[in-house]
């Protein structure tokens, strides 16, 4: 299973800091460009994957999504 986060591939701020807290939970991390990939639900890190979703507003993704259209 994956699951695609598009603010980590669209602004490698966010990128860092989520493979840096991830780190910290001492999960494996599977991951491509934007996408986590894993087996089991008990492989992911959900509150870090909480973290990352309330960290980028709307607003801020729509821009980055803007701004890789141009």
């Amino acid at each position: 299973m994956t699951l695609s986060m598009m603010s980590l591939y669209a602004d490698p701020s966010h990128c860092e800091w989520f493979q840096s807290v991830w780190k910290k939970t001492g999960k494996k991390l599977d991951m491509g460009k934007s996408c986590i990939r894993f087996k089991r639900l008990e492989d992911i890190a959900l509150d870090v994957i909480g973290q990352a979703i309330r960290r980028i507003p709307i607003s801020r993704l729509i821009s980055l999504y803007e701004a890789a259209q141009s």
